[in-house]
């Protein structure tokens, strides 16, 4: 009986450093790493064999007190929105917006004024344009009607002239993109020009005398323009110059060539002739040799802006 006794002690103190993992085996946290790969077989009819028995026969149970669904291979949900998109809306709604417009200016046909404008429309409210203007050579537009605004001697005037302007428009109304209200601050170069102008005058004995004039008048203006833009259609539009003041400086000169060689009288009496020309709020300054004379003119210059242009949207 005594070497069954040391046989059960001695596993007892073996079990007490040893720990029982899986089914049979063991490791030793403390010891020879050896161990801890060694299978345990317990002794036959002990209680170590009836506890593994026990364990091997029961099923293994997860460690979570909650049930859990295993991964499986599906396919990830993806939620959509039902909220249209505004920015993709607006962005596709402006770019079936006509920006480049091109008019013409209907009432100045009819004053031999052709005058064409080209506008682009940079955002909502902005907008940029250039206007064009060609006077082909002629008589003074509404000549009876200004007949007693003419100096006297220059009735027979033939004029011709160009004019550029550039704008910057600010349109003010809820619709924009070039259609509304707007108000247009523009710059003005206008250029005047006359030439073979017989100008005739009396000389102090009363013996009527001529020179041929010809000359430039350049204008340099700033101004404000209202107006209002309307669409007639997918591709045409008009386009209406309420009224735009604008003001500034002008200089030119005129040149007077005679036919003849002119005495000093003569020349005196021509001096006299250019230095009475009615032109209002203009500085005149004459010169006069035995050849020709010279005009030099400086002073304010303004006008006023109005029109209906109709256009078409590209």
């Amino acid at each position: 009986m005594k070497t069954p006794f040391l046989s059960l002690f001695g596993a007892v103190f073996l079990l007490s450093s040893l720990q029982v993992v899986g089914q049979g085996v063991v490791t030793d946290t403390t010891k020879s790493p050896a161990l801890a790969l060694m299978p345990l077989s317990p002794a036959p009819g002990s209680s170590q064999e009836k506890l593994a028995s026990v364990s091997a026969q029961e099923p293994v149970t997860p460690t979570s007190a909650t049930n859990q669904t295993p991964f499986t291979n599906q396919e990830p949900t993806i939620i959509q929105s039902a909220t249209p998109q505004p920015l993709a809306t607006s962005i596709k709604k402006n770019d079936n917006i006509q920006r480049n417009l091109f008019k013409i200016n209907l009432p100045g046909i009819a004053l031999r004024n052709y005058s064409f404008q080209y506008e682009r429309v940079l955002t909502k409210r902005f907008s940029v344009a250039f206007s064009y203007r060609k006077m082909p050579s002629g008589e003074l537009p509404l000549k009876d009607v200004l007949a007693d605004q003419i100096p006297s001697g220059l009735s027979d005037l033939k004029l011709k002239g160009t004019a550029f302007t550039p704008e910057i428009r600010l349109y003010v109304g809820k619709k924009g993109y070039g259609r509304g209200f707007y108000l247009a601050p523009f710059y003005r170069q206008a250029t005047f020009a006359t030439e073979d102008l017989i100008y005739t005058y009396e000389n102090e004995d009363g013996i009527e005398e001529s020179v041929t004039l010809a000359g430039k008048l350049t204008g340099k203006t700033a101004g404000l323009l209202m107006g209002a833009q309307f669409s007639l259609g997918k591709y045409v539009c008009l386009d209406w110059w309420i009224v735009g003041a604008h003001g500034g400086s002008a200089n030119g000169n005129l040149n007077a060539v005679s036919d003849k060689i002119l005495t000093p009288d003569e020349q005196e009496d021509l001096r006299e002739e250019l230095e009475n020309l009615d032109i209002p709020f203009v500085t005149k300054t004459v010169t006069v040799n035995a050849n020709n004379a010279s005009v030099i003119l400086k002073g304010p210059w303004a006008g006023i802006r109005s029109g209906l242009s109709l256009g078409f949207k590209f």
